[in-house]
């Protein structure tokens, strides 16, 4: 059944190996399914014009940058009713989000307290959805609200299971506490703050000594530049 509310659609690449890239590949199929008029503004990773891929229309950045005048101009060429963006708004300029119609952001919310960029950015959004509670809770403290969906899973790959036969397939002891971290080492000093939780993660081991502990970093091994040896 076709739906008359139009979307505009945007993050990085629905291709690229990011978090809020790996989100929009997982709903866009959904929204559009359903029967949407669907775009997706691919803020980064598509240069030159506009292609139609996977029964959908896809729009490039502009300017070489993930700014907003993509939402701008894409979203007039679209005709979108809104404009949901899952892409890091610590970019976005001001003057070009004040023109985007029914604007809607996922703000992330991973600093604390909230990065007064961030803050003042949202005063242009239409509603506000935040992925975590936390998000929610430090948005309220500056008199915003925000609604929490938290992120999407496709349960049909990722799933609770055995934790002990997975450690034994693995030659670990049962008792052994693991911590996963899956983030991106492109900077340094690390913007994702290898440093610190390499630090904290050592406090952490020592204090449940002598139960083993592990930390397993997942980032991309042949980028040059980030934190040493992640």
């Amino acid at each position: 059944m076709s739906k008359k509310l139009r979307i505009l659609l945007s993050s990085p690449a629905s291709w690229a190996p990011t978090g809020y890239s790996s989100q929009v590949a997982e709903l866009y199929p959904l929204i559009r399914d359903e029967g949407y008029p669907l775009a997706l503004n691919e803020a980064e990773g598509l240069i030159g014009g506009k292609v139609m891929l996977d029964g959908v229309l896809r729009y490039p950045m502009y300017n070489g940058r993930p700014g907003a005048d993509s939402l701008v101009y894409n979203g007039r060429d679209f005709k979108a009713d809104i404009v949901l963006t899952f892409q890091d708004l610590l970019s976005l300029n001001p003057s070009d989000l004040q023109k985007v119609q029914n604007w809607i952001p996922c703000a992330c919310v991973d600093y604390d307290p909230a990065s007064p960029v961030m803050l003042s950015n949202l005063r242009f959004a239409k509603r506000v959805i935040t992925p975590s509670k936390h998000g929610q809770q430090a948005l309220a403290r500056y008199g915003m609200s925000a609604r929490y969906i938290p992120n999407s899973i496709n349960t049909d790959i990722y799933a609770p299971g055995d934790t002990l036969e997975q450690k034994r397939r693995q030659g670990f002891p049962p008792d052994t506490f693991i911590v996963g971290v899956v983030a991106g080492n492109y900077t340094y000093p690390s913007r994702k703050a290898f440093q610190e939780m390499v630090d904290a993660f050592k406090l952490f081991s020592e204090a449940i000594s002598p139960a083993p502990a592990l930390l397993y970093l997942h980032t991309d091994p042949f980028w040059s530049g980030g934190f040493p040896d992640c």
